[in-house]
């Protein structure tokens, strides 16, 4: 286990905080959040406000200025983005595993909302502008890491040991499980790859050609996320696509097996 917390690199957007507005931008307003300061606070309106807002025009997309800007406000705002039953593990102030030498979540995330299928998903936040090689690197090192029985166990012992020794944390995680035997929970909670909840400011268009080639790793554990900024009436909005909730129906409705695509189950799950 690493003591050591590398330094993300966040490339400066060198014109400042540019301001769009894309002609055929979609924008969802009726889940959207007013930003303040680093908090979030539901922004409150209906859908024929909303639908206002997009024809209208009334909003100007500003751009994040650097990785760290977004995920501040990530970071800031678990509860509200996540809902209740997550508990959102900040690693950039904690010690954390080396994952092979190349990649280092922003956060770690467990969600508890579903107790037969906890789930746990590191946070890594990635902007349009930065080298999509980086991060194919980053995935390649973080799945070749989780390969080998001993990482995961590493991977493990190292939650457990940064939930039980803070005390926020800790209490945290005994009101949502209703227990305090730590490291029984997570033996049977992490037996595989965690889930990678990949936020972006932008979709980006290679993702989907990778997740669709490397069916196995990274179309089954790469979730994407994108949270935009933008300027309504004076107050700054940050939107999600999708919102996390909905990405949990879609990652249990695979399970299920749906009908639009049937996920054989494997040791790995069981």
């Amino acid at each position: 286990i690493s003591l050591m917390k590398t330094t993300k690199k966040t490339p400066a957007d060198k014109q400042g905080e540019q301001i769009t507005a894309p002609e055929d931008m979609k924008v969802e307003y009726t889940n959207a959040f007013v930003l303040k300061g680093n908090s979030l606070q539901p922004f409150s309106t209906d859908q024929e406000t909303a639908a206002k807002i997009s024809a209208e025009k009334q909003s100007l997309e500003k751009k994040f200025k650097s990785e760290s800007e977004l995920s501040e406000v990530i970071l800031n705002n678990g509860k509200i983005l996540f809902g209740e039953k997550t508990l959102l593990i900040v690693t950039k102030k904690q010690s954390i595993i080396d994952f092979g030498g190349a990649f280092m979540p922003d956060g770690i995330l467990i969600d508890f909302t579903n107790p037969e299928r906890r789930r746990i998903y590191l946070i890594n936040v990635i902007l349009s502008n930065e080298n999509f090689a980086e991060l194919f690197l980053e995935m390649t090192s973080l799945f070749s890491f989780f390969k080998k029985k001993e990482n995961i166990l590493l991977f493990r012992e190292m939650l457990v040991k940064i939930i039980s020794q803070n005390i926020g944390l800790r209490n945290s995680f005994k009101k949502l499980t209703g227990k305090g035997a730590i490291p029984e929970f997570f033996e049977s909670s992490i037996n595989c790859i965690p889930h990678v909840l990949l936020v972006m400011d932008t979709l980006r268009p290679e993702l989907n050609g990778f997740m669709e080639t490397y069916t196995e790793t990274w179309g089954r554990y790469i979730k994407p996320m994108v949270i935009r900024k933008f300027t309504v009436n004076g107050n700054a909005i940050i939107t999600t696509v999708p919102i996390f909730s909905e990405l949990e129906k879609k990652l249990n409705g695979k399970r299920n097996g749906s009908a639009d695509k049937v996920i054989k189950a494997t040791e790995e799950d069981h």
